[in-house]
């Protein structure tokens, strides 16, 4: 399951334990941030030595929201490499969206979060607080526990977990054996 900010804006508890804010006050810091992000994107899309002409290569693959989600979470759980699979995005679409949007978010109402990663312990209790509220245990969530070192069982049991993450695929002991022997 990928996931992305209208799924999990549908699970405002899930949402506030793994991006540090409500989804209303997620809202708020996109609309502040909205001008800021338009005036970026056209000063970096009319630079000279740009590669493509403006409107050209590829539309972008997150939204700003998505975008912004992304670098919360990106921050606080430090696991970008599984965002790669949970947004379903390629493995460089995540450093460029965190690239982009975080010297406007630390400029933002959000600075704060930005600079306060969490501890290892905080990650392991918001996702497994996470994980019980979500109705099919978050399949998406798994692959970011997996990530900070903890594996999330369908049934709420926590287990460590060693996980290997290769091309924007995670595995673990549970889903790939073979990588583990």
């Amino acid at each position: 399951m990928t996931a992305n900010y209208k799924i999990l804006a549908g699970y405002p508890e899930v949402f506030k334990a793994i991006a540090g804010i409500s989804v209303s006050e997620f809202d708020a810091l996109v609309a502040e941030i909205a001008p800021a992000h338009a005036a970026a994107e056209l000063l970096r899309k009319a630079r000279v030595d740009r590669r493509n002409k403006t409107g050209g290569g590829a539309p972008p693959r997150l939204s700003l929201a998505d975008g912004v989600l992304v670098s919360l979470i990106g921050v606080r759980f430090g696991a970008r490499t599984a965002l790669e699979l949970i947004f379903g995005v390629g493995r460089s679409t995540i450093p460029r969206a965190m690239g982009r949007l975080k010297p406007i978010l630390l400029n933002s109402s959000a600075a704060v979060l930005l600079k306060t990663p969490l501890t290892v312990p905080e990650r392991q209790e918001r996702l497994l607080m996470a994980s019980q509220q979500l109705p099919n245990r978050g399949g998406f969530l798994r692959t970011l526990s997996c990530s900070c070192g903890i594996w999330i069982e369908s049934d709420g049991r926590v287990e460590p977990c060693s996980y290997v993450i290769r091309n924007t695929y995670c595995y673990s002991e549970r889903v790939a054996p073979a990588l583990h022997k």
